[in-house]
């Protein structure tokens, strides 16, 4: 059946019983792209798994690194969602809180990933630190 897509207004071939008729283009911006950790590494959940998901969320230790001198606070925390929308999940984020550089934000797809970057965003840090 020939149907407007409710989210990106293209007329295309849905079933007669999909009633929220989104095309599959728009049906991948509509999944929370929930991952969860085990161990280190993430894995992905299904939509249908949102309260495993949060409880999950709600007790798990995400913290990848955190380092604080001063006012500066430098943190890399396992999200949980994907913030990429891209072919490489981005599930790992480094901020810099304080200092010259306050509010950088950095992001990648791996533990090992997020290790190195928060090493690299301390060295940055600390750059700015002895110029400043």
């Amino acid at each position: 059946m020939r149907r407007m897509c409710t989210l990106c207004g293209e007329v295309k071939d849905f079933a007669a019983n999909d009633l929220n008729a989104r095309c599959p283009e728009c049906r991948t911006l509509t999944h929370l792209n929930l991952y969860r950790l085990d161990g280190h590494r993430p894995v992905a959940m299904g939509d249908d798994e949102l309260l495993a998901w949060a409880e999950w969320f709600a007790t798990a230790d995400r913290h990848v690194g955190l380092w604080r001198v001063g006012d500066v606070r430098v943190s890399t925390v396992f999200l949980g969602i994907d913030h990429g929308w891209s072919s490489e999940p981005l599930l790992f984020e480094t901020m810099v809180f304080g200092g010259s550089l306050d509010g950088l934000r950095e992001r990648c797809s791996t533990w090992e990933e997020a290790e190195a970057q928060h090493q690299e965003v301390l060295r940055r840090v600390m750059a700015c630190a002895t110029t400043d």
